[in-house]
């Protein structure tokens, strides 16, 4: 069985033609037009814009399960631009507001989990959950950097479009949407920060 995706088809109300106008319009924003369809597809939820747009172009949208992804058609992000660290991390944020939440592992090995950390500027700690941890207890207990919130987002953003662009099932990429501790420890092979 094929994976569903949900989707809007947009096309002219009572068979009529689009609009050049309408039709760049939808391109710019994303839709794909599907020929088989004979309609353009938009995935995810229509931007409130579209409640105006459509009745002035004299379209209408219905929603569908269709059985590809349309986001397939989209143009792939560029993978993310990291920045290795200058020297080793000594325990309190890298120079970047983001890193106040930051990613860590505990140990050199791969299969260590990733967590969350947020740095609390009053007490100079981090905060894992209601444990709080200073930047010398963080180094002597083997914590490694991996990536700033914001690194791990983009790293993230760009994972879960490849892995569309590679029309992988809709599970794996599910299941990579909810791993923005693997996106971080991307971010930190990528940036050389851990072996």
């Amino acid at each position: 069985m094929k994976d569903r995706y949900p989707v809007h088809l947009i096309k002219g109300k009572d068979s009529s033609p689009i609009s050049y106008r309408a039709r760049q319009a939808l391109i710019e924003n994303g839709a794909y037009f599907d020929p088989q369809l004979e309609a353009y597809v938009v995935s995810g939820t229509l931007p409130w814009s579209y409640a105006t747009f459509l009745p002035a172009n004299n379209l209408i949208a219905a929603e569908v399960e269709i059985d590809y992804n349309p986001q397939c058609y989209q143009p792939r992000l560029p993978l993310p631009v990291i920045k290795p660290l200058v020297g080793a991390w000594e325990g309190p944020p890298v120079d970047d507001y983001a890193a106040r939440l930051s990613w860590f592992r505990r140990g050199a090995t791969n299969d260590a989990k990733p967590f969350l950390a947020i740095w609390n500027e009053e007490s100079a700690v981090w905060a894992v959950q209601s444990i709080l941890t200073s930047p010398a207890q963080a180094v002597a207990q083997g914590w490694q950097f991996l990536a700033t919130a914001s690194e791990s987002i983009d790293m993230h953003a760009y994972l879960v479009d490849a892995a569309v662009g590679e029309r992988v099932s809709k599970s794996t990429t599910e299941a990579i949407q909810n791993d923005l501790g693997g996106a971080a420890h991307q971010v930190a092979i990528l940036g050389r920060r851990i072996s």
